[in-house]
């Protein structure tokens, strides 16, 4: 089974919105069936199809790869139904898959050249006022130019339990070099993030497809394998693709992360600041944001934001 993109034009940017997470730390209103990322807001707009709407209206980029969960299937079709006529692709992966599943799929469909993506949650929030389309595009044009990934950042908090990068020196293309990647809770960590040198993802990270395909067959081989296998035997229909369950049900647990901080040297850090974030749990949700179909309140927030200030407090 092949897969081709309709598009011939090198320069621009493929984004890759991870829509797949259902977000456990905003249950009940993020479900596996119908996850926040497909939550409309007050106004009737969903996060991916605020994003979609972004990459389409930008001619740098072609249209999205959204990445959802087999369980999401449904959903995700009726919040693309119009766009998949504009090129928008649905690619269906396993419920429990993490993003860097998604990332290796995406990066085979989109093609094996020098073709750069941009891997973007599809719960990312976006400061407004803040032109992220030419931040994407930026990054992927230094992705391109450097062969490395340009990984989106902020400075580490204490509380960080993923694993961080530290920076290096300032790399040719103005971005800083990391130099290794560390768990903040190391004692090396610790001393990294006091002296202010540590950094957290803070979402999106750009990468050409060749260079994130040869990184993942040098630190996870049997992942690319998996991920080639399932799109061989997999199906398409229409603009749904469908990888076969049984090669990627092996590899869920995969992790974008994970892979970069295998080979440090192949990252590049862009400062994001606080300009972005991922939502995650309801204390990520800012108080005037109520969302229709989950039924929140702020009455609710207050109560959590509360019972977390009570524990911190409790705690020191």
């Amino acid at each position: 089974m092949k897969f081709s993109n309709a598009h011939d034009s090198r320069s621009r940017t493929t984004p890759v919105l991870l829509a797949a997470n259902p977000l456990h730390g905003l249950w009940p209103h993020s479900t596996p069936s119908h996850p926040f990322t497909f939550m409309p807001d007050r106004h009737g707009v969903t996060p991916v199809g605020r994003l979609t709407a972004h990459f389409l209206s930008d001619g740098r980029f072609r249209p999205p790869l959204v990445v959802v969960s087999e369980l999401a299937l449904a959903a995700a079709l009726a919040e693309t139904e119009a766009c998949r006529e504009r090129g928008v692709r649905l690619v269906v992966v396993p419920a429990d898959s993490r993003n860097g599943v998604s990332a290796v799929l995406s990066s085979i469909i989109a093609g094996v050249r020098e073709e750069p993506l941009v891997f973007v949650p599809g719960s990312l929030e976006i400061q407004p006022g803040r032109d992220a389309t030419s931040q994407f595009h930026a990054a992927a044009q230094a992705a391109s130019k450097s062969g490395k990934a340009v990984a989106f950042v902020r400075k580490a908090r204490s509380s960080e339990r993923e694993i961080c990068l530290e920076a290096g020196d300032r790399h040719a293309t103005g971005f800083r070099q990391a130099s290794r990647a560390l768990q903040p809770e190391s004692d090396a960590g610790q001393v990294a993030a006091e002296m202010g040198a540590l950094f957290a993802l803070a979402g999106p990270v750009s990468i050409c497809a060749r260079r994130f395909l040869e990184i993942v067959g040098q630190v996870q081989p049997t992942l690319l394998q998996g991920c080639a296998n399932a799109l061989a035997l997999g199906e398409r229909t229409g603009s749904v693709i469908k990888p076969h369950n049984g090669y990627l049900s092996l590899f869920t647990g995969a992790g974008i992360a994970e892979i970069m901080a295998a080979r440090p040297e192949t990252v590049l850090l862009h400062p994001a600041g606080e300009s972005m974030k991922v939502i995650r749990s309801w204390l990520d949700l800012p108080n005037e944001q109520a969302y229709a179909a989950g039924g929140l309140r702020q009455g609710k927030l207050d109560i959590l934001r509360g019972a977390t200030n009570i524990k911190a407090n409790v705690s020191s």
